[in-house]
Order: structure tokens, then C-alpha cells, then sequence
């Protein structure tokens, strides 16, 4: 039977997840405008290319924090049921 305690971490997790998720995509929208007008190829160009880039590093930030929470979480599991990784 899993503990609520359990349970509750879980779903913290999940919900970091889908808050960061969401958060990260309200600030790219918030930073990088989705269209310029009538902007030339140039200013289409380094839009685009804007966009790939935050994308790119909020993806590589993204995956940092879900690894730090991951590890915290599989610490904490580990040391509950009193094992120790070599």
C-alpha cells in the first residue's frame, strides 16, 4: 500500500512539472513576439531563431530541475526504507 506521504510527493512533483511547463511557455510568448508585421526575411529569421533558442534553453533547464527533483525524491525514498546506494 503506498503511503500519503508518497503520494504527496508525487503529485507535487507532477504539479511542478505542469507549472514550469507552463510558466516556461507564458514567458517565451511573453518575451519572443509571435509575429512582427510586416517585418523582413531578416527580422523573420532572427525571430525564428530566437525562439529556437529559448526554447532550446528552457527545454535544458527544464530537464536540470526535473533531474534535481527526480534525485531528491529517489534520495528520499531510498533513505525511507533504510537503504543505501554504493
Amino acid at each position: 500500500m503506498i503511503g500519503l506521504p508518497r503520494i504527496a510527493y508525487l503529485a507535487g512533483i507532477l504539479l511542478l512539472v505542469w507549472f514550469s511547463l507552463i510558466v516556461g511557455m507564458w514567458i517565451i510568448r511573453l518575451i519572443i513576439p509571435l509575429t512582427l508585421g510586416d517585418a523582413g526575411v531578416h527580422a523573420l529569421f532572427a525571430l525564428a531563431l530566437a525562439k529556437i533558442l529559448a526554447v532550446v534553453l528552457m527545454a535544458g533547464l527544464w530537464l536540470y530541475i526535473w533531474k534535481f527533483v527526480s534525485d531528491k525524491y529517489f534520495g528520499w525514498a531510498m533513505k525511507k526504507r533504510g537503504l543505501e546506494l554504493k
